[in-house]
């Protein structure tokens, strides 16, 4: 049903289906190009990642029961945001401290 009405008004229009895959095909390429422009501008964003203290001083825990969130305020491109926010998803951040 849907078909058929996209040809009926694609032949109404005087459009054939080389033309609508040369468009879609052009659309597709301008959105790639606007994307990557817009990831290769400068953001300014706040990062905020929890760590975790870890250590082997005698009659301490190895590792602290509490972890403590570190926020930045950050200018970076696009891109490494986007990396960024795929990463937190991962974990935390261990902090290793020696005995002295």
């Amino acid at each position: 049903m849907m078909k058929d009405t996209l040809h009926k008004l694609l032949r109404k229009l005087g459009i054939n289906g080389r033309d609508f895959a040369v468009f879609l095909l052009s659309l597709l390429l301008a959105f790639s190009i606007w994307i990557s422009h817009n990831l290769s501008l400068q953001y300014s964003s706040v990062v905020s990642v929890p760590v975790i203290a870890r250590s082997n001083i005698e009659g301490h825990s190895a590792e602290s029961s509490n972890t403590s969130p570190v926020v930045a305020r950050c200018r970076t491109t696009g891109y490494r945001l986007l990396k960024k926010n795929r990463m937190s998803r991962r974990g935390q951040l261990y902090v290793y401290f020696s005995p002295d």
